[in-house]
């Protein structure tokens, strides 16, 4: 079985504090992008899981491919295993989600692929004990994320929001852990907020660390984007436009800075 893992970009994330547990509460909206990673599932004989890839090097035991794997694997009365081929498309470190998505299609696949016919609330239940947004993942079309992010409500887009996106990514990686940390020194409290605002509350942090990161979301405002932000704790920065056109104009000022995608968001 051949499936994409398409990425995402946070339309605005807010930070509502710290919880008891140690993760923040947060009220963001969650939007796929044409972007994506590329795997191929082939069943094994013997109870082996065998993940190869390629655009990355990450260590098997801490690949969130191969945790899922692991953990779906418990579920199935045979121990049946399976081959993995994981194309990377999707850069690590740019708060794109690309880890979290490759878990998720994994958790699908081999639902299916194992015959286990495990219910979406058990598949939830294992993604979101693997990460806080792979529970987006199992999901379609726009989603508003609350909680850890793994409370989610599907929403609609206005129509003439802008749709054709173009995403810069510097070679630099931004650690999400020490994002949070930054913020919750920086805010120094717990805020509240009555009503949802598109805003990245993780740009101060990080704007302040890199400054780049600021240049980058203001060049494309400059380029023509109607709203500009940084995907989750960064690296990316993403615009969105109106016409494909616009999109293309774009990139051809913006590709000093990293690498350049030319995406849509995916409904």
């Amino acid at each position: 079985m051949k499936v994409k893992a398409f990425a995402k970009i946070n339309l605005g994330l807010r930070i509502l504090g710290k919880r008891e547990d140690g993760f923040h509460e947060i009220d963001t909206t969650f939007a796929k992008i044409g972007l994506h990673d590329s795997l191929e599932f082939t069943s094994r004989n013997d109870s082996k899981i065998i993940l190869a890839m390629e655009g990355a090097q990450i260590l098997t035991q801490k690949n969130l491919v191969f945790r899922a794997a692991w953990l779906l694997q418990k579920f199935s009365p045979r121990k049946l295993g399976v081959n993995i081929f994981l194309k990377k498309r999707i850069p690590i470190g740019a708060g794109l989600g690309g880890g979290s998505s490759d878990a998720a299609a994994t958790l699908k696949v081999l639902n299916k692929l194992w015959r286990l016919k495990l219910p979406r609330e058990k598949l939830e239940e294992i993604a979101t004990s693997l990460g806080s947004d792979i529970p987006f993942f199992l999901q379609s079309g726009i989603q508003r994320g609350r909680g850890r992010g793994e409370i989610l409500e599907k929403i609609m887009l206005l129509k003439n929001f802008p749709r054709e996106v173009l995403v810069v990514i510097p070679e630099f990686r931004v650690s999400t852990e020490e994002a949070f940390k930054s913020w919750q020194i920086h805010s120094g409290k717990s805020r509240q907020y009555t009503a949802y605002s598109i805003q990245n509350d993780l740009e101060v942090v990080a704007f302040k660390q890199f400054p780049e990161l600021k240049k980058i979301k203001t060049e494309l405002k400059k380029a023509g984007a109607e709203f500009a932000s940084l995907s989750g704790s960064g690296s990316a920065v993403f615009g969105l436009f109106g016409k494909c056109e616009e999109v293309e104009g774009a990139a051809k000022k913006l590709e000093r800075y990293g690498k350049i995608f030319i995406t849509k968001v995916r409904e």
